[in-house]
């Protein structure tokens, strides 16, 4: 698949989204996903104390960076902005991702062929809901391969994603244990080092979120894995 079939592909996907749901479906300011976003950015800062990050050291490579989103707990964890890089294929994205972290080193290019980036350059590798929207494996096999190229060997990668398909809707594909380990290289190439709890499933998530049932929501999380829908699986290169 030719990079212009990606970005198209991907726009598309984003621009059907936005269609069915609002363009606000995912705002902080919307109280349908405060407790998921508060769930997942305590989630990421867990993974970052098991992957044992060195905040003033590490070099950071966030795949599919978007507006920039998922470079800003990095930066409140302290990784020197310089130390940041990202890259995506949308070109808006990219561009206001580069506005709000100037000082980041941000492309616009295919994460499945990122020639930019040298074998082992970096010591953390992140994505962020970004593989539940790859429904081609073969694509998001080359993306998973170019993530394990790029991290250091015993170095990490974080995945915050969501491990259950969405029922009816064949545009999203869950990143379970089984779909990780074949695109990973799971036992070969990596191994699961932790599999943390983010966001209960939407259904219910959203609507103890609406009513600001801050308690009871974690309540869940904890009490009923079941229904956490979102994790964030460390992976540890071999």
């Amino acid at each position: 698949m030719s990079n212009d079939h990606v970005q198209q592909d991907t726009e598309e996907w984003y621009r059907q989204y936005y269609a069915k749901h609002g363009q606000d479906r995912n705002n902080p300011l919307n109280p349908e996903v405060t407790l998921q976003i508060m769930a997942a950015d305590l989630a990421m800062r867990k993974a970052f104390q098991v992957a044992g990050a060195k905040p003033l050291e590490d070099k950071l490579l966030d795949v599919g960076c978007g507006k920039g989103q998922s470079l800003f707990l990095p930066l409140v964890l302290e990784f020197p902005a310089s130390n940041l890089h990202g890259i995506d294929i949308q070109p808006e994205r990219i561009e206001m991702a580069a506005k709000r972290i100037p000082d980041a080193h941000i492309v616009c290019d295919d994460a499945s062929n990122m020639p930019q980036f040298t074998d082992g350059q970096f010591d953390i590798v992140t994505s962020s809901t970004m593989f539940v929207q790859l429904t081609d494996d073969v694509l998001a096999g080359k993306i998973a391969s170019e993530m394990v190229r790029a991290v250091k060997p015993g170095k990490a990668i974080l995945i915050l994603d969501w491990r259950y398909n969405k029922p009816g809707d064949s545009t999203y594909l869950a990143l379970d244990r089984r779909r990780l380990g074949r695109l990973f290289g799971v036992g070969k190439a990596t191994r699961i080092e932790a599999v943390i709890p983010a966001a209960l499933v939407p259904p219910i998530g959203r609507r103890l979120s609406r009513l600001g049932f801050l308690a009871t929501y974690f309540a869940i999380q904890r009490l009923l894995p079941l229904l956490v829908g979102q994790v964030v699986y460390i992976l540890r290169k071999q």
